[in-house]
């Protein structure tokens, strides 16, 4: 008789039997969080693209009509003119918080659009930034493999303790094309802990039962800020009924499926299990609290934002600085071109 439950399969049933069912057994994959990438795109998410399309819209209509505004004052009071690029620079100046230009008309109608514009610029402004810095500090993790389609799609490679060698040549049999390419992204590795420390540093998988990988990320792959660097799928591979395995005909069964019934109707069974992944994550909670310079080093480094947090910022100057360059450099030889002037 052993001790360690295996799942219940055909081929098995003519070795040998099975005590009472006590488990229900599943196949489940593992794998590394995905972590941030550096997105240029930071400072577009803080607003939906119907905002933007509105921002701009306001952007091109508020000019024409302060234009208008202005060209019918100048005609009533014989003013200077004033270039229509210069309006269009000043309104977007306001936008991105620039001073208010003095060499605007000071008609009524020109101040309540004035007015009206640098309301709706402090508005969307404000929402801007507000949510820019939620954005950079809680940043969206890019999706992970909770299938099994999705899986075969991920992963290089998908690791699985000795007793893989069975479900590898299961997988490569079956009629879905799914699983016959998970049967040959599978390789057959020593233990768990070797499969799941391969996961987080390359991009692969680790198989085996959900209970016991639960256990193990508790105890080991527990970070200072109580996150596991591992996390399980959400569908399983594989699920099917579970016990120990015992020899046919065995005199001792009926005593042993009685006492496996009534430890599994009293609940003590699943009660065990949340206990002991409790007391996992508490030791290494625990544990990691001891090392103070490893934690206080996590903290820091969790409220530092870095380049994957500001790489649109750090784009979009290069971009500002590449187009003054470029306009430095057409005014520079128009100025060289041009004639002098009479004096």
């Amino acid at each position: 008789m052993a001790t360690v439950w295996h799942n219940m399969l055909l081929h098995r049933l003519e070795r040998f039997d099975y005590s009472w069912v006590y488990e229900y057994g599943s196949l489940d994959f593992s794998m590394a969080q995905p972590g941030i990438k550096p997105q240029w795109q930071s400072l577009y998410y803080p607003l939906t693209d119907v905002v933007w399309a509105a921002v701009l819209l306001a952007l091109l209509l508020t000019p024409v009509v302060l234009l208008l505004i202005i060209r019918v004052g100048e005609q009533r009071q014989s003013a200077n003119t004033i270039p229509a690029g210069v309006v269009v620079q000043d309104v977007a100046g306001m936008l991105v918080g620039q001073n208010l230009p003095r060499r605007l008309p000071r008609t009524s109608s020109s101040r309540i659009l004035v007015a009206t514009w640098l309301f709706f610029a402090v508005i969307m402004g404000s929402a801007y930034c507000g949510n820019l810095t939620a954005s950079l500090t809680l940043p969206k993790f890019p999706p992970r493999a909770e299938t099994v389609e999705q899986l075969v799609t991920t992963a290089e490679r998908i690791t699985m303790p000795p007793p893989g060698g069975e479900f590898k040549k299961f997988f490569l049999q079956s009629d879905s094309p799914i699983y016959k390419k998970l049967g040959e992204l599978m390789y057959v590795i020593p233990t768990v802990d070797i499969g799941q420390q391969e996961a987080i540093e390359r991009k692969q998988a680790h198989l085996e039962n959900r209970r016991y990988q639960q256990l193990n990320i508790a105890r080991k792959y527990t970070q200072a800020d109580r996150t596991a660097m591992l996390y399980i799928g959400r569908e399983s591979l594989l699920t099917g009924q579970a016990g120990w395995p015992i020899p046919h005909d065995a005199p001792y069964r009926p005593v042993l499926d009685r006492s496996l019934m009534a430890i599994i109707e009293a609940g003590l069974y699943e009660k065990w299990n949340r206990d002991l992944l409790f007391q996992a994550q508490l030791e290494a909670h625990q544990r990691l609290q001891q090392e103070g310079a490893e934690e206080t080093d996590s903290d820091n480094k969790d409220r530092s934002l870095t380049i994957t947090h500001l790489q649109g910022a750090f784009m979009l100057l290069l971009l500002g600085l590449c187009l003054a360059g470029l306009t430095f450099v057409v005014e520079f030889f128009s100025v060289l071109t041009s004639p002098p002037l009479n004096i």
